[in-house]
């Protein structure tokens, strides 16, 4: 439990069924923003419009009761233009850009084995990070559990503070998205700035002066990395022999990456198929930088 504007915050969940996760990980693509991500040892706090799931935070979770407190002297004049649905909307988008620009959101899994997330988020090129978040040098609220739902909820204000009807919004998704098991950390504008915003924009805002969402943390965060099953290329490989190959890079974002793993010392795993051909594992492995662009990788 947590308190938001002295308002207390709890998600419930089945501690059973879903323990308390010992380590979090974040899937990523074998993009450059990610490579620079990696090795620039920063993290990014998503927008909502950001977020691949057009229901994830879904803006028909919050409701208003008094639009007119919202909206102030403008209400009557709004009333004379535009209809009902048209105002909740107004209203909905008026919460959107006030409140994450407030606030960011990082998306954490609780396994580097889970098929599903490597499909959708890594392919077969690309890396798994294993953090500890208590390691995180920047502020956030949480973790939070995702709460998987048949139906959203509907939360409305005053009933419960903006900060808090936030916090639900962007803790509950539908119940199809369940196999990624998420939990979410919240992160608020450091130092009361602006966060860089997407989508409707608020006047008086200017976004060259806004946070770039971007929060950076030790590199004792990371606990260890899984290159995904195809992240070294057959085409790569120079020479192999039984568990010991030499591979060179194919492009330099791809050694950037090794190299910032190498010179870290970052605990490093391989993901393969599992003998019980139920899904995947991890096996450990070692790179030795031989030179420049060119790697010796060894199955420990």
């Amino acid at each position: 439990m947590i308190y938001l504007d002295n308002e207390a915050f709890s998600i419930e969940y089945d501690k059973v069924a879903h323990p308390f996760p010992s380590s979090f990980y974040k899937y990523y693509s074998l993009s450059p923003n990610s490579i620079d991500a990696i090795t620039s040892s920063y993290i990014y706090a998503s927008h909502p419009y950001q977020l691949n799931d057009s229901f994830d935070c879904d803006k028909n979770i919050i409701h208003f009761e008094d639009e007119k407190a919202l909206f102030g002297n403008q209400y009557n004049e709004m009333c004379n233009t535009f209809s009902p649905q048209e105002i909740k909307k107004m209203s909905q988008d008026l919460f959107y850009s006030e409140e994450y620009r407030k606030c960011g959101i990082i998306s954490l899994a609780t396994s580097c084995v889970n098929e599903l997330m490597w499909a959708h988020y890594s392919g077969k090129k690309g890396i798994c990070v294993e953090f500890d978040i208590g390691k995180f040098d920047f502020r956030y609220y949480g973790p939070f559990p995702i709460n998987y739902v048949e139906c959203l909820p509907k939360v409305c204000i005053p009933d419960r503070s903006a900060s808090v009807a936030m916090s639900i919004q962007c803790t509950v998704k539908h119940s199809v998205w369940s196999y990624e098991n998420e939990w979410r950390i919240l992160v608020p504008n450091p130092n009361g700035q602006d966060f860089e915003s997407f989508g409707h924009q608020i006047d008086g805002v200017n976004p060259e002066s806004c946070h770039n969402r971007r929060f950076t943390y030790s590199v004792l965060a990371v606990k260890r990395i899984v290159l995904g099953i195809e992240f070294i290329n057959v085409d790569e490989i120079i020479s192999s022999e039984e568990n010991v190959y030499i591979f060179k890079p194919c492009c330099g974002q791809k050694a950037k990456l090794i190299d910032h793993i190498v010179i870290n010392t970052i605990p490093t795993f391989q993901l393969i198929k599992a003998d019980d051909q139920r899904g995947y594992d991890i096996i450990p492995v070692t790179i030795f930088k031989i030179e420049n662009g060119l790697y010796r990788v060894s199955v420990d």
